[in-house]
């Protein structure tokens, strides 16, 4: 069943994920609601399934302005915390990083056996609207 429905902190990202490491999809797309909220929720934009390719990610990403998002793809965890950003199709997931950084943005990519809530949570902290 793709993620329809607002996510916290807590157990349901980390569902998500483990359902990205069981192989069930390939990568999970979250969005932050208001990064200013107390306890902020958050809403999964789509999730692409096994087997997807780079072009599927750069395609769900494509031409879209995001407060936050968060995603797993082939087993690596890339967090993007930006104002605006603009991908095209000419961004791949070995790109993805650099071109984070040149729209005043915090990046992080891990492992996604590395995954935990508590650096999630750090993470999400240090973000600004």
């Amino acid at each position: 069943a793709e993620y329809n429905q607002n996510f916290n902190v807590k157990q349901e990202c980390i569902t998500a994920f483990e359902d990205v490491k069981a192989g069930k999809y390939q990568a999970v797309i979250l969005k932050m609601d208001d990064l200013e909220a107390a306890e902020p929720s958050y809403v999964v934009e789509t999730t692409l399934p096994s087997g997807s390719t780079t072009a599927d990610l750069v395609k769900a990403l494509g031409g879209s302005s995001r407060r936050w998002v968060l995603l797993s793809f082939q087993k690596k965890v890339v967090a993007a915390a930006w104002k605006t950003a603009n991908i095209t199709y000419d961004n791949t997931v070995d790109d993805l990083q650099e071109t984070f950084k040149g729209l005043d943005v915090a990046v992080k990519v891990q492992s996604a056996d590395e995954f935990e809530e508590e650096k999630f949570a750090k993470l999400v902290s240090k973000a600004e609207p």
